[in-house]
């Protein structure tokens, strides 16, 4: 006999990968038909693309290299230790 929450846990599963092949295959032709659309309105070379491609990438590196060190406050969770004290929760 099978537990409901067999069966509920199977069509959760069976969903997640359906709704991930079509984000992936979504996400592939998005970027495939942006791409394309690049290329053709900045009229770039192969050169082009791969200096567009350089560009881009050490943007978003030196972005998170920024966004690393800037840091934000730490928040008090609850069931967190006390650095101080570390028989106590905060």
């Amino acid at each position: 006999m099978l537990h409901h929450h067999r069966l509920f846990s199977r069509v959760i599963k069976h969903s997640v990968l359906i709704v991930t092949a079509m984000s992936w295959s979504l996400a592939g032709a998005l970027g495939s038909f942006s791409g394309g659309l690049i290329m053709s309105r900045l009229k770039l070379t192969p050169i082009g693309a791969v200096r567009l491609i350089i560009f881009a990438t050490s943007g978003f590196i030196l972005g998170v290299i920024i966004f690393l060190f800037l840091g934000c406050p730490q928040i008090n969770m609850a069931g967190q230790m006390d650095p101080d004290n570390s028989r106590y929760f905060v």
